[in-house]
């Protein structure tokens, strides 16, 4: 999955609208609640192949901080 598909995936598990979001949306201006917390699992498990936890996933403030998790996953 390309970057652009990961953040229009993570926006639509933000119910943000996807014209409208770019790496440095909020993710506090969308809904992030823990069914979304769960789909970004489960969307980076497949982006990358890696697991995060909640914990990890909760220092992320914008759409590029989970990217940039998920990379630094991938990486690891």
């Amino acid at each position: 999955m390309e970057a652009s598909e990961f953040v229009i995936r993570l926006a639509e598990i933000a119910e943000a609208p996807p014209e409208k979001v770019s790496a440095d949306f909020h993710l506090a201006d969308g809904v992030w609640d823990s069914v979304a917390w769960a789909s970004t699992v489960a969307l980076i498990d497949e982006y990358a192949d890696v697991y995060v936890s909640a914990q990890e996933l909760a220092g992320c403030a914008t759409i590029a901080d989970v990217l940039a998790l998920a990379r630094r996953r991938e990486e690891a």
